[in-house]
């Protein structure tokens, strides 16, 4: 009997210890349960938070992308306002300098000059200059001046030659040298008056020989311009030089000489011209003709 109920006893006691251990199982799983699914609650928090931050990067991203799109929209809309802006400036310019130009040539003298026509290429209403005196070698000379010098200045009506000689060497027939300053000038008509439309001096030493058919000019030595000038005159004009600078600075003695070769010219051609003009000087009124005597004293 001691024996049953100590084997009832050992029984009961493992029973109760299953029926412990079955019921803590039970308890541990529930709370585990619970952790499980809170676990999955945060996880699915936490991946809903990169969601929004991912959405919210990507916003951020697409804004920032499309400013600096309106950015660099803005900036060819300003580089192409400011090109546009800068063309018409340029046009302005382009304009206010051809008005300025058409002004300029368009002013009249109290004379009646205007240079509008010589400018604007009109055909010219005066015979072309040629030498009327007796001498071939002027004839040759004064053609010359015409041809390689006239030619860089604006054109006028007529181109009319001025050499003041300083002296000759016909030492050598070979090589005979003719020293000036060899003046030219472009004039337009206006009225009974020569204005100046362009000229300029070319001072130097021509050579020229007796050809088969007459004076040529073979060649020309010029002084040179700017800080130049001094120096090659001197070489060029050697024991000459002096002479050179006299009658280069005599102005009087100049105007006298083109005024007596456009008093030629006129009478040659049958012209009522009575003087002529520089732009913003006094006229210079003509003297009497002297084709037969005048071009023999230029040397």
């Amino acid at each position: 009997m001691r024996k049953w109920k100590r084997q009832f006893g050992i029984v009961a006691a493992l029973t109760l210890s299953a029926a412990l251990l079955a019921v803590g199982c039970g308890s541990s799983a529930e709370p585990n349960e619970a952790a499980a699914v809170d676990s999955s609650d945060t996880a699915q928090a936490g991946s809903d938070d990169l969601n929004v931050k991912a959405q919210d990067d990507a916003s951020s991203d697409a804004e920032a992308d499309t400013a600096v799109v309106e950015e660099k929209t803005e900036d060819k809309q300003n580089e192409s306002e400011n090109a546009q802006e800068a063309k018409a400036e340029d046009v302005k310019k382009e304009e206010e300098t051809q008005t300025s130009s058409d002004s300029l040539f368009s002013e009249v003298s109290s004379e009646g000059f205007s240079a509008e026509n010589a400018i604007k290429g009109k055909k010219s209403s005066l015979p072309a200059y040629e030498y009327p005196g007796p001498e071939q070698f002027y004839y040759e000379l004064y053609k010359y001046i015409i041809d390689n010098f006239g030619k860089q200045y604006l054109p006028g009506d007529v181109c009319i030659p001025c050499p003041i000689i300083v002296a000759e060497d016909d030492s050598n027939k070979d090589d005979m040298l003719l020293y000036g300053n060899f003046e030219v000038y472009n004039y337009t008509l206006s009225g009974d008056t020569l204005m100046t439309v362009s000229g300029g001096s070319h001072p130097g030493c021509i050579h020229y020989k007796m050809g088969d058919n007459g004076y040529e000019i073979t060649g020309f030595d010029q002084v040179a311009d700017g800080s130049d000038y001094d120096s090659t005159a001197k070489e060029i004009f050697g024991d000459k030089y002096d002479a050179f600078i006299k009658a280069s600075s005599d102005n009087k003695a100049r105007e006298e000489v083109r005024a007596q070769i456009i008093s030629n010219y006129a009478a040659a051609n049958n012209l009522s011209i009575t003087g002529f003009q520089d732009y913003g000087w006094e006229k210079i009124a003509l003297p009497t003709e002297n084709i037969d005597s005048f071009y023999s004293t230029l040397d």
